[in-house]
């Protein structure tokens, strides 16, 4: 009896360890359009740092904008992939897209990039993921990228 308990016991400590542990991945949603081609959205950022987590949620959430789109149910503007398919762009285009994308250029998109989770969680490559909530100005970001070739002004590529 004692050692069925022990046993019993054992077990549910390893199982309970080991979802405990489940590595995280990172997510991005749209909390609200905080004025006209202005979003809030919270999204995680990995790095091992802040600042580098901060770099990648910049990045990450430029990138998701391009090329997937965020649903959201009331806001229709970024839905659909400012760009469906990255092999129709040209090799100019693809050099403009990969400039606009550099961490030093992302920045001006965003107004402002709050550090919301201060304990951050442990991912499957051992690095952090910290939540943050950015406010971006999107119809800034889409002019740019209409200004440097990579969409047309009225419509998709």
């Amino acid at each position: 009896m004692l050692r069925t308990s022990i046993l019993l016991l054992s077990l549910f400590l390893v199982l309970t360890s080991t979802l405990a542990q489940q590595p995280a991945t990172p997510s991005i949603e749209i909390i609200e359009q905080a004025g006209t081609g202005i979003l809030r959205i919270e999204a995680d950022g990995q790095g091992k740092n802040r600042q580098l987590a901060e770099d990648d949620v910049r990045q990450r959430v430029l990138e998701r904008l391009i090329y997937d789109g965020i649903a959201h149910p009331q806001i229709t503007a970024v839905r659909l992939p400012m760009i469906p398919d990255r092999s129709k762009l040209t090799a100019v285009q693809l050099e403009a897209l990969k400039d606009v994308l550099k961490p030093e250029n992302t920045k001006r998109y965003y107004t402002e990039v709050l550090w919301v989770e201060q304990r951050p969680t442990r991912t499957s490559e051992g690095t952090k993921l910290q939540l943050f909530n950015v406010t971006i100005n999107y119809d800034l970001f889409r002019r740019e990228l209409e200004t440097r070739g990579i969409l047309r002004k009225f419509g998709y590529r």
